[in-house]
């Protein structure tokens, strides 16, 4: 990517900092346009409307997690398909909730005032690129991949929500989702509830989980973890 910005990227780019600064809520397409320097009708030339600016950074965070995936598996040298690529992911996604309180109000908006939105950017993203972690060569037709990431994602939610309010952990929050995961599936679960706080406990933090959701996965004119931010 080069040095110049799109007015695409810039857009979606403060309408990051305006979700992260002020909630999704009370961010309006017109800050929007205000903080880059366009007109209001100009900003719906590219955008409808501000959940499809969020239905977008969604996705670009799901993206950081898979990447994230990707990276934790490349060094352990196992496929993505393995039972500890899906640990991973969980704990990552479950560790930024927890930790980013402006990533979780922006997300909890969102979810909560355009659910449909924010359900079609979690499943479509779950169901093109995040079904190998499960299931992978297992073959599905589109209707059970659907419906199985649909409950994924109502269940998500809940544990994301336990886990950002301290009522249960990320060990458990992430044994829960996985034992759901498995069972929808109909994959039987090859580990126990000790290997999955083992293995919660052992991840290298500061390797894996340092990066800022804000700026390593939102933000495309900074540097990222991933070089396809846009393909």
């Amino acid at each position: 990517m080069g040095d110049k910005k799109s007015t695409r990227e810039i857009l979606l780019n403060n309408a990051t900092y305006l979700f992260y600064d002020i909630g999704f809520e009370a961010t309006t397409m017109r800050l929007i346009a205000e903080k880059s320097g366009i007109t209001h009708p100009a900003l719906f030339h590219r955008f409808k409307n501000k959940a499809q600016i969020a239905s977008e950074l969604v996705q670009r965070f799901l993206k950081g997690l898979k990447r994230l995936t990707e990276i934790y598996t490349s060094d352990e040298g196992i496929a993505t398909s393995d039972d500890r690529a899906l640990l991973f992911y969980w704990t990552a996604y479950f560790h930024y909730c927890r930790y980013d309180a402006n990533l979780f109000r922006f997300i909890t908006e969102f979810s909560n005032s355009c659910r449909r939105e924010y359900d079609a950017a979690q499943n479509s993203f779950f169901i093109d690129n995040f079904g190998s972690l499960i299931s992978g060569s297992q073959s599905r037709d589109e209707k059970d991949d659907r419906l199985h990431f649909e409950l994924i994602t109502a269940c998500g939610d809940v544990l994301a929500k336990a886990v950002y309010r301290g009522s249960a952990d990320i060990a458990k929050a992430v044994e829960e989702i996985t034992n759901i995961v498995y069972s929808t599936a109909k994959i039987p679960r090859s580990y126990s509830s000790e290997y999955v706080r083992a293995f919660v406990d052992g991840i290298d933090k500061k390797k894996y989980l340092s990066y800022s959701a804000l700026e390593n996965f939102l933000i495309t004119n900074l540097d990222t973890i991933y070089d396809d931010y846009d393909d």
